[in-house]
């Protein structure tokens, strides 16, 4: 490039382009800044184009500079080269500067620079959406040269994707009237590629207007752009306007407007554009009537309404046989929800239609309708089109059967399709025993498996093998003599793949019914004279595993061992190691060993994987030696097999011979033997961590072949911190600084899982050095590494060594510092971490400026400064996006003294950022600051931010406005969370639903109840346990008829945490909620398989007072005691409390029950009868006259501490300072009484021993 030729210069400038990025260096890119200023024109050309070339690498200040100098030079095709560098420079070219000059170019004279000048504009970042640019490009596509005119056209068409901000909309809008058509056109197609974010009123309307334009393009650009808009376009004014354009003179307006109405969603479903968009598929241009026919087929999935329907099935007697077709597949769309009487009947008549792709979509409409439109017609409808004179016709009857059910499969149907397993066409033939596998599968019927018994000998290999799968499915009723006879029978057969479904369809059934019965019936087929009938029923033995372990079936396969057919002794060998320790005989050992020195090498090998499934039975040093040699066998897989079964031996293999064979066989020819002793070697040292077999590993570390090196690294990993020995540190830093790339990254993950032992400086130096690795998995590992140990040992050594990292010139040492740190669990960060990170967030590179974000959110108890918060209001401006959004998430998590008015000023217009994660972390991080004390420009916000298109933002400031509660229940803020529980999305139907429970009974209006129920019907479940949590919360003001009942209902989820909030929700209800059906709910939940859910119920029952304090309360948990679980009587104990205390009518209990209701009492560890009056179970006994009474009486005297004494035909009660006294009617109940407590006072004095009868500790 300094030749004293010019046209070697130039052809060394062009040869350094056709480099490309490969040829970036510093000083290559000097080279050709100089080459700018050569005197020769073709040098400068050719120096342009190399900069283009290398793209971005090149783009450094000092060659924009340059570039930009030399845009005024005199020849034209260097101006043009010079245009076309800065394009490929990208957005780092995006400087005010390179702007303006771009723009200065639409005055250049020659058209091609013109043109290289606006192709690069559209090629720069959002930096170049301005009002100048968007003018600029206006006036250009009034240019007189068309490519010109192409070249800004295109700009400002892509413009919009750039930068959607209101000014760049507002000057599209101005663009929308200009005089020029394509100007129109240009900028209805820029805002159309905004999509969502332009969509307001004034565009909409701007829209609207130009739907009238006199250019069909730019009628065609205005709906193709509110089709764009989708749903936020959605108006009637919007939908009526589309419409007519469904009848505009200009095809490609019709076929736009058929798109637009298809993005449109539910709101564009009405009757009208139905109507209209079949009209459509009348027009005479093909894709036009296509575009209508998709419109239509999108629409109505989710609007399956009855005047959809009707419409639907009006059109179904349309003349164009395209239409009717249409009309089938929408219906077949709306699946289960458009199943009529009418809509069978019409799709039953469209299935003798003249038209034969009417006759199968009408078909395949009733198969996506399942079940509910399984009649007896359509099945006989079916059944005769499987007769259909076309095949797909037929074809498509076939799966339509297997969709309708258990219904579908009669002996009718099960006839026709094995005479449809005859089909001329093998991909009939196919799907009609695909079919038939799963209907015969749902009626395994005696009748039925006698039919496939007898088809299994039909002439026609398909239906054979279709019979055999069929039977394989059906399980256990399947497993009879008479079918395993004929599949084993089927093993004989001519066909290969028959035999071979046969041989599976044994395996699955066996499996399933594992009977003495099926194992005589396979020992004897391993005597049959056919090699595949021996083979498979040793297959199949083999399956059954252990199950089939019986002296006979282990001598039957020792005899197999010698079979003529190397086949059969492979598969013997396979099922003896499938039977595993079981199988491991003397014997059986014995013939393994000899089979792994059989002639074939399958046979070998699959002895040599039997001996190491039966674990330590085979771990003999005779069968270890039998390994050790079969380790030089001739081929691949039985060296293979050998590693992988002495790695599965254990400790007992672990020996100096067997590491040192397998080392060995980490240097086979071949990769998979290689790879498969690194794993066994990895599995034995992980068992026997000696010092001389870490030794062994530490010299294998300098082995000359890498792969040893890296499996080696990977074993001492394996070991963890056993191995972490100074000398094997040492090697593995050394390891990271290996020739081969693998060796490295093995020895940087291998560092990480020793633990704390390994976090030395020296590692931690060696893995920062190897972040700079040239090879990016390397990078990775030593990144990944650093992060292991900074969460287990954050050390002052390591923090130091980190923030020297932080001021690396390598931009990737810097980042994997900063991740470091920012998974450092770092309490009370020092002044030195915390300036470190704050350096970081000015670093140049995106990634460390991130990563020194999230790692100051994440540090816990640290003095937030108003240096650090001016540091994060600054990354919020930040042009990187994660970085934006990091520092809101840090932001948040800062706590108290961060919520500042420039924060929350900062935050809110965040929630504005063009990135929907910034403005979702946004809305979360005010939600955290400003839950206590929100103001107005808050709550707007959120309420903005709760109309986001992205799902995560709306569902963000629902969750914030429920931090806030009761503070910000007004209602504007409850009527936007009542649209929320209509989102499209589960996660913001949830947030909204547990945000007004947050608002408690400021949010109880009839409105919010009547939401909330119908949340309780949601398809998510953790919408409906939000929606039940929030009415319980409102308490008694949500205690309606149909709350109640919706809660009783709702006690019978799927989903325990439903159940338990349920519960919970009833209890706070209290007695309000105290139903029959309600406490019948809560007394079966009392008996749930979660112990949260038992006590939740028990709970809401304690709440219900007396109004569930019944003898049915009382009869239902005695009765239930006695087989429930351990924590039943902690959780009944209050339930049955406040139902004695205070229920007056349990004086007509049954005997039976006041039995074990004492039994209950006196199991109960916490009871206390504190509420209960002393004298209302001696009244409930004197009323009752029943002695059964008695012995719970006296038991609850004793628990409340009543003294009780008789003063003639008296008893006098003491309890503390209260006495009373109660009338004795009959001398008998007197006599009765006096006995029952003289009872138990002989019960007490028996069990009290002298403190010399009681071990003193236990006193103590």
């Amino acid at each position: 490039m300094h030749d004293a030729d010019n046209n070697v210069r130039t052809a060394a400038s062009a040869a350094v382009g056709k480099m490309g990025e490969a040829a970036a260096t510093n000083e290559i890119i000097t080279a050709l800044r100089n080459a700018i200023h050569d005197e020769d024109k073709c040098v400068r050309k050719a120096a342009y184009w190399a900069l283009r070339n290398i793209g971005e690498k090149a783009a450094s200040n000092e060659v924009i500079t340059t570039l930009l100098n030399t845009m005024r030079d005199e020849n034209q095709y260097v101006r043009k080269a010079v245009y076309w560098a800065l394009r490929n420079l990208r957005e780092k070219a995006a400087t005010t500067d390179v702007i303006t000059a771009l723009l200065n170019a639409r005055r250049d004279e020659d058209q091609y620079v013109r043109k290289a000048a606006y192709w690069t504009l559209q090629n720069l970042s959002r930096k170049a959406a301005t009002n100048d640019v968007i003018n600029a490009l206006r006036d250009a596509i009034h240019d007189e040269d068309k490519y010109v005119q192409k070249a800004a056209y295109s700009a400002l068409r892509n413009i919009g994707q750039k930068r959607p901000t209101n000014e760049v909309i507002t000057s599209l809008v101005i663009a929308m009237r200009d005089e020029h058509q394509y100007v129109r056109k240009a900028a209805s197609e820029a805002l159309g590629q905004m999509g969502k974010n332009a969509a307001t009123n004034e565009v909409i309307t701007v829209l609207l207007n130009t739907m009238s334009d006199e250019d069909e393009d730019v009628r065609s650009a205005a709906s193709r752009a509110l089709g764009n808009m989708g749903k936020k376009a959605a108006t009637n004014e919007v939908i009526t306007v589309l419409l007519n354009a469904l009848r505009d003179e200009d095809k490609d307006v019709r076929r736009e407007a058929s798109w637009a109405l298809r993005n449109m969603g539910e709101k564009a479903t009405t009757t009208a554009v139905i109507t209209a968009l079949l009209d459509a598929m009348h027009d005479k241009v093909e894709y036009v009537s296509h575009a209508a026919y998709e419109a239509l087929g999108k629409m109505v999935e989710k609007a399956a309404t009855h005047e959809v329907i009707a419409a639907l099935l009006n059109a179904m007697r349309d003349a164009d046989k395209n239409v009717r077709r249409a009309v089938c597949e929408a219906l077949g769309k709306m699946g289960e929800k458009a199943v009529t009487n009418e809509v069978i009947t019409a799709l039953m008549n469209a299935m003798r239609d003249e038209n034969k792709n009417v006759r199968w979509t009408a078909s395949e409409a009733l198969g996506k309708m399942g079940e509910k439109a399984a009649t007896n017609e359509v099945i006989t409808a079916l059944l005769n089109a499987m007769h259909d004179e076309h095949k797909y016709v037929r074809k498509i009857a076939y799966w339509t059967l297997r969709n309708m059910g258990i219904k579908a499969a009669s002996n009718e149907a099960i006839t026709a399709l094995l005479n449809a397993m005859r089909d001329e066409h093998y991909d009939l033939q196919w799907a009609a025993s695909e079919v038939f596998g799963e209907l015969v599968a749902k009626s395994a019927t005696n009748e039925v498996m006698t039919a496939l018994v007898n088809a299994m000998h039909d002439e026609h290999k398909y239906v054979r093998r279709a019979v055999s799968k069929a039977l394989g499915k059906m399980g256990k009723k399947a497993v009879t003599n008479d079918v395993i006879t004929a599949l084993l029978n089927a093993m004989r057969d001519e066909h290969y793949d028959v035999r071979w479904v046969a041989s599976e369809a044994l395996g699955k059934l066996v499996e399933q019914a594992a009977t003495n019965q099926v194992v005589t019936i396979l020992e004897n087929a391993m005597r049959d004279e056919h090699k595949y009938v021996r083979m498979v029923a040793c297959e199949v033995l083999g399956k059954m595993g252990e199950k089939a372990v019986t002296n006979e079936v282990i001598s039957a396969l020792l005899n197999a061992m010698r079979d003529e057919h190397k086949y059969v002794r492979m598969v013997v060998s396979e099922a003896l190691g499938k039977m595993g320790e079981k199988a491991a005989t003397n014997d059986v050992v014995t013939a393994l060993m000899n089979a792994m020195r059989d002639e074939d090498k399958y046979v070998r090998w699959a002895a040599s994987e039997a001996l190491g499934k039966m674990g330590e039975k085979a771990t003999t040093n005779e069968v270890i030696t039998a390994l050790l040699n079969a380790m030089h066998d001739e081929h691949k897989y039985v060296r293979k097999v050998v590693s992988e079964a002495l790695g599965k031996m254990g400790e007992k293999a672990a020996t100096n011979e067997v590491i040192t064979a397998l080392v060995n066989a980490m240097r086979d020819e071949h990769y998979d033997v290689r790879w498969v002793a690194s794993e066994a070697f990895g599995n034995l040292v992980e068992k026997a961590a000696t010092n001389e077999v870490i030794n062994t590993l530490a010299n294998a570390m300098h082995d000359e072949h890498k792969y040893i090196r890296m499996v080696v690294s990977e074993a001492l990993g394996n070991m963890g911190e056993k191995a972490a020995i100074n000398e094997v540190i040492t090697i593995l830093v050394n390891a990271m600084r290996d020739e081969h790339k693998y060796v490295r990254m093995v020895a940087c993950e291998v560092l990480g899982k020793m633990g704390e032992k390994a976090a030395t400086n020296e590692v931690i130096t060696g893995l920062l050095n190897a972040v700079r690795d040239e090879d990016r998995y390397v990078r990775n590992a030593a990144s990944e590494t650093l992060e292991k140990m900074v969460e287990k040992a954050a050390t002052n050594e390591l923090i130091t060594a980190l923030l020297n990292a932080m001021r690396d010139a390598d931009q990737y040492v810097r980042n994997a510092a900063s991740e470091a740190l920012r998974k450092m669990d770092i309490k009370g960060a020092t002044h030195e971490v915390i300036t470190a990170l704050l350096n970081g967030m000015h670093d140049e590179h995106r990634y460390v400026r991130r990563a020194a974000s999230e790692a100051l959110g994440k540090m816990r108890e640290i003095a937030v400064t108003n240096e650090m918060i001016t540091a994060l209001l600054n990354a919020m401006r930040d042009e990187d996006k994660y970085v934006r959004w990091a520092t809101s998430e840090a932001l948040g998590k800062m706590g108290k003294k961060a919520p500042t008015n420039e924060v929350i000023t900062a935050l809110l217009k965040t929630m504005r950022d063009e990135d929907e994660n910034v403005r979702e972390a946004a809305s979360v991080a005010v939600g955290k600051l400003v839950k206590e004390a929100p103001t107005n420009e808050v709550i707007i916000a959120l309420l903005n931010a709760m109309r986001d298109e992205d799902r995560n933002v709306r569902w963000a400031a629902s969750e914030a406005l429920g931090k806030m509660g009761e503070k910000v229940a007004t209602n504007e803020v409850i009527s936007a969370l009542l649209n929320a529980m209509r989102d499209e999305h589960y996660s913001v139907r949830y947030a909204a639903s547990e945000a007004l429970g947050k608002m408690d009974e400021k949010a109880a209006t009839h409105q919010v109840i009547i939401a909330l129920l119908n949340a309780m019907r949601d398809e998510d479940r953790n919408v409906r346990r939000a929606a039940s949590e929030a009415l319980g919360k409102m308490g008694e003001l949500a205690a309606t008829n149909e709350v109640i009942t919706a809660l009783a209902n709702a006690m019978h989820e799927e989903d325990k945490y439903i159940r338990m909030v349920v519960s919970e929700a009833l209890g706070k209800m209290g007695e309000k909620a105290a139903t029959d059906e309600v406490i019948t709910a809560l007394l079966n939940a009392m008996c749930d398989e979660d112990y949260h859910v038992r006590q939740a119920a028990s709970e809401a029952l304690e709440k219900m007072g007396e109004k569930a304090a019944t003898n049915e309360v009382i009869t239902a948990v005695v009765n239930a005691s006695a087989s429930t679980s351990d924590d039943w009587d902690n959780l009944v104990v209050g339930v049955v409390e406040e139902a004695v205390s205070s229920n007056d009518d349990i004086k007509n209990l049954n005997s039976a029950i006041i039995s074990k209701l004492y039994s209950c009492l006196q199991r109960f560890e916490y009871i206390s009868l504190e509420t209960m009056a002393s004298e209302h179970l001696f009244n409930v006994y004197l009323d009752s006259g029943n002695e059964d009474w008695l012995p719970i009486v006296a038991f609850a005297a004793l628990i409340q501490g009543v003294a009780v004494t008789t003063v003639d035909n008296k008893i006098r009660l003491y309890n503390a300072n209260r006495l009373l006294e109660l009338h004795i009617p009959r001398s008998e109940l007197m006599d009765s009484l006096v006995g029952a407590f003289s009872s138990q006072k002989r019960e007490l004095e028996g069990t009290v021993l002298t403190l010399s009868e009681i071990d003193v500790n236990a006193a103590q």
